[in-house]
């Protein structure tokens, strides 16, 4: 289902009337990482039935605990905040967040990703049925200091396959070729790396503030089978595994998830360094692998919509 359609239909359906911004933020150009996002605060004339939808198509700004998007949403509407549902894609948002406006979490990025690449299987079904002939693999694009550290303590390992934007190239696809191309083409398109290499080391998006988020670099590393470590904000392994995921923690230490930011991305890596480079057989791990797979794939699109519905309900309750 398209989104558009089921946030505005789940909405009127409870008897609301409904008004929606579909990118509050504005241009990347504008984003500042103190102040947070430039937002679209459209005029609405608000009646007793009113639902204004915000959507935040990209990550919020937290600092200090403060979401900041959120807070300029709030001052610039008052007392109609509490008529205001934003849409994010932050898992534990609402555990930080406790003001007027409704949480809803929906990340339109994963819902669209994951039903392209069931539309698509064809074209990429090889990649989890390949034999894992290297041990790991790490890819940046973009370059920043969380992924910086991991490849200064990954540039010694042996039997990986490591990228960091143009400084340490791809031998199959150099960066310089990604822009203009989807993620759905280039998994396809790196279908022997992630094919060969049983484990991802996933540096996402975000490190530093808790909510973070997963997005692809996560989501591909279960469709190919792998087994993730994790780099990222504080609890992306506890979130995963509250989705449902199998973050095989027979196999990998995750003390690290709670660790600091100093040290977290260190510790995650160095902790398991002896089972990412022992050349595991994930051979017997197939059947948890699978179930990685069809969560990430059929299930997790379905869960965006059932909480979407489930999170409205509740609102129209209050």
């Amino acid at each position: 289902m398209d989104y558009s359609a089921l946030f505005r239909q789940t909405f009127e359906e409870l008897g609301f009337e409904v008004v929606v911004e579909w990118n509050v933020f504005r241009s990347h150009y504008e984003y500042d990482w103190t102040s947070g996002w430039q937002c679209r605060l459209p005029a609405v004339s608000f009646k007793s039935n009113t639902v204004l939808i915000m959507y935040m198509q990209d990550r919020v700004t937290v600092s200090n605990g403060r979401v900041l998007e959120l807070e300029k949403i709030v001052q610039h509407y008052g007392e109609n905040s509490k008529q205001i549902v934003a849409v994010h894609m932050h898992p534990g948002l609402d555990e930080i967040y406790s003001g007027p406006l409704k949480l809803i979490e929906f990340s339109k990025h994963n819902y669209d990703l994951m039903s392209n690449l069931q539309s698509q299987i064809k074209l990429w079904q090889h990649i989890p049925q390949q034999t894992k002939t290297m041990s790991w693999q790490c890819l940046n694009g973009r370059p920043c200091q969380h992924r910086r550290r991991a490849v200064d303590v990954l540039q010694t390992w042996a039997n990986g396959v490591l990228s960091y934007g143009r400084d340490i190239s791809l031998t199959q696809w150099d960066y310089g070729t990604y822009r203009g191309t989807s993620n759905e083409e280039n998994f396809v398109r790196l279908a022997q790396v992630y094919g060969s290499c049983a484990f991802n080391i996933v540096t996402e998006t975000l490190y530093d503030e808790y909510p973070g988020l997963y997005s692809e670099k996560t989501l591909l590393a279960f469709l190919a089978h792998q087994i993730p470590v994790m780099i990222s904000t504080p609890r992306m392994v506890e979130k995963l595994r509250v989705l449902g995921f199998d973050m095989f923690d027979d196999i990998v230490d995750h003390a690290y998830d709670l660790a600091p930011n100093d040290c977290r991305v260190e510790m995650a890596l160095e902790s398991n360094r002896p089972v990412i480079s022992s050349h595991y057989d994930t051979s017997r791990l197939l059947p948890r692998l699978q179930a990685n797979k069809e969560l990430a794939l059929v299930k997790l699109p379905d869960w965006y919509q059932t909480n979407f519905k489930i999170r409205a309900r509740a609102i129209a309750e209050l």
